[in-house]
């Protein structure tokens, strides 16, 4: 899990992103770098930088399977809000690390605190 990016969408607290980055992640946090951009924009950041997409807004879902739009590495849509940082980031490692849903990559992810569920990205045509 080390070293692979995530893009933490404006809605990701920033107290968050540094509990993610304290805890080995590299993460884009576009609440830093480019807020108030689009969600088209933080889409294809994403995607650019081969990384996860983590927020809590699930228009990445319509973009991606309605859309058609490109989609990243992976989407961890997140229904619920965590209690705290510690908690986001043990989500967010196990994810990742395939311990709470098992591979994740090329799939939108839907965690909330009744369970998740995984639907695989359209093949892009």
């Amino acid at each position: 899990m080390k070293g692979l990016a995530l893009v933490a969408d404006e809605n990701i607290a920033l107290s968050a992103v540094t509990a993610l980055r304290e805890a080995g992640s590299r993460v884009i946090s576009i609440g830093e770098e480019q807020p108030g951009s689009s969600d088209i924009s933080v889409l294809q950041r994403a995607c650019d930088a081969d990384a996860t997409l983590v927020s809590f807004d699930r228009d990445y879902g319509e973009l991606i399977f309605r859309r058609g739009h490109h989609a990243p590495r992976s989407v961890i849509y997140l229904r619920d809000i965590p209690g705290s940082p510690s908690e986001m980031v043990s989500i967010v490692q196990g994810l990742l690390n395939g311990s709470l849903a098992g591979d994740v990559v090329g799939h939108f992810v839907v965690w909330t605190r009744e369970g998740i569920r995984k639907r695989a990205f359209p093949r892009p045509s």
